[in-house]
Order: structure tokens, then C-alpha cells, then sequence
């Protein structure tokens, strides 16, 4: 007579949620505080690896929950001349009059997220004029979203500490062997 081999039950809770998979149980509650921040804070987020794997599938996660919500317009920000930024900063800001944009936004107003998923191939004084634009005109609610891989832009302190506040840093650190057989 053959024995069946009974598993033990594993509790996954920590790493799941809707069938997606977080490498830590530190990851899961980092991901979802990120997302708070985004949906109630009204900032914007940096996410920053070495790992680019890891990176890569945060970001895929994140976008695919922020598209989720109705709250937020995505656009992705590729590397762009100082004028092709303005004009399309001009095209976000022109559903509300100057006023408006200068003032602090409207609890009900639509918010533009800024994707940026290489950050290091844009350069310096666009991320200045792109976080003056944005806070110098809170009321067109546009938040910045960035993954930044360390290890392709180790210079990145200078650009994201000019959005201050209103960029929350989320650092992703290195998988440690303890994570893996956790996991």
C-alpha cells in the first residue's frame, strides 16, 4: 500500500496579495504605503533599486495598480528637450485656468502621474525645470512616479531631492539569502 505524503500548509499571505507575488513581507507593506502616498498624500514616488529585476517587477506592479484606479492619468516622461517638456506641461495644466494651476488642487481633480522608468538618460536641468513646473503649479495635480536603478544612475540624490516633500523615496534593498529561503 502506497503512503501519501501529506505538505504541510503554508501560509502565504505575507507574500500575496491578488495573486501577485512580493519578495519580502517588508516589500508588500512598503508597496501598498507607496501606493497610499500616491492615492491620499498626493506626492509622488521614487523607487529606488540596485537590483533591476526587483525594480522591474515593482514597476510592472505599480503601474498595473495605478491603470486600476480611476483617480490617476499615466503618461510615461521619455527623455525630452527643455520645450517639448513645457508643451507638454502646457497641454496637462490647460484643463484649469492659471489661477486654478497656482492655487493648491482640488480634492476632485483628476491627477496626472508621471512615469519615468529611466530617469538617468534625463538630464539635469529638465529635472529642474520639471520640478519647478510642478511645484509652482500644484493646482494641475501632477505627481512624479520614478524607478531608478542605482546602479545605472548612482548620481540620482541631486534630481529627486529637488521635488523635496513632494517625492517619497522607497528603497528597495538587496535580497539577502535569509529573504530567499524565506520565501
Amino acid at each position: 500500500m502506497m503512503q501519501e505524503k501529506i505538505a504541510p500548509k503554508v501560509d502565504a499571505t505575507d507574500w500575496l496579495d491578488q495573486g501577485d507575488l512580493f519578495y519580502r513581507p517588508r516589500d508588500k507593506t512598503e508597496f501598498f504605503d507607496a501606493l497610499d502616498i500616491l492615492t491620499n498624500d498626493r506626492r509622488g514616488v521614487a523607487v529606488l533599486a540596485n537590483n533591476e529585476v526587483m525594480l522591474n517587477h515593482y514597476c510592472r506592479l505599480m503601474i498595473s495598480r495605478l491603470r486600476e484606479k480611476q483617480l490617476f492619468n499615466l503618461e510615461v516622461l521619455l527623455p525630452s528637450t527643455t520645450n517639448s517638456l513645457l508643451k507638454r506641461f502646457n497641454k496637462i495644466i490647460e484643463k484649469v485656468s492659471l489661477d486654478e494651476a497656482l492655487r493648491p488642487a482640488k480634492d476632485d481633480s483628476p491627477v496626472t502621474l508621471m512615469v519615468v522608468n529611466d530617469p538617468h538618460l534625463i538630464e539635469q536641468p529638465q529635472w529642474a525645470l520639471l520640478s519647478q513646473l510642478i511645484l509652482d503649479f500644484p493646482g494641475a495635480n501632477v505627481q512624479l512616479v520614478v524607478f531608478i536603478n542605482a546602479q545605472a544612475w548612482p548620481k540620482n540624490d541631486h534630481a529627486i531631492n529637488l521635488f523635496g516633500h513632494k517625492l517619497h523615496r522607497w528603497t528597495l534593498s538587496d535580497l539577502a539569502i535569509k529573504d530567499v529561503n524565506l520565501l
